[in-house]
């Protein structure tokens, strides 16, 4: 609980197309109304219209589109309301549940990264996937 607290008073008064530290923004199941997951927004500091973005959701959660609707709203209001000319994502080779959501989504896999994470005690491979707002536009004709 305390490090939710934390989290929380370190998110305060940010928002979503300010460059700087990371936003998470809370995915709320709406036939429950609990919070399942989250979206994390980086708006890059050092690229101009550039975010970095993530999804996390409750293993029991998973499998529904609920990550797929909460990243897209994110990323849609990136482009549409702030601005945004670039979004990608990072997301482990062995994910292929988060790449075929990337896909749908409309991002496409630029890069795949070999052993450049250290996550959990060992080296993942990451796979970077990239959306401008010129291809988000043309999706959403």
């Amino acid at each position: 609980m305390a490090d939710a607290e934390r989290l929380l008073a370190a998110q305060r008064g940010m928002d979503l197309g300010h460059p700087g530290r990371w936003l998470q923004l809370a995915a709320v199941d709406r036939e429950t109304g609990s919070v399942c997951g989250d979206c994390a927004v980086h708006v890059q500091s050092d690229q101009p219209g550039t975010a970095e973005v993530g999804v996390t959701l409750a293993p029991g959660m998973q499998g529904r589109g609920l990550a797929t609707e909460a990243l897209g709203a994110v990323v849609a209001a990136l482009f549409e309301r702030h601005g945004a000319h670039r979004v990608f994502a990072r997301a482990d080779d062995r994910n292929g549940p988060v790449q075929r959501m990337l896909a749908r989504l409309g991002f496409r896999c630029e890069a795949r990264l070999i052993d450049a994470d250290w996550f959990k005690g060992e080296w993942a491979t990451l796979r970077v996937y990239a959306l401008l707002q010129r291809e988000w536009a043309g999706r959403r004709r």
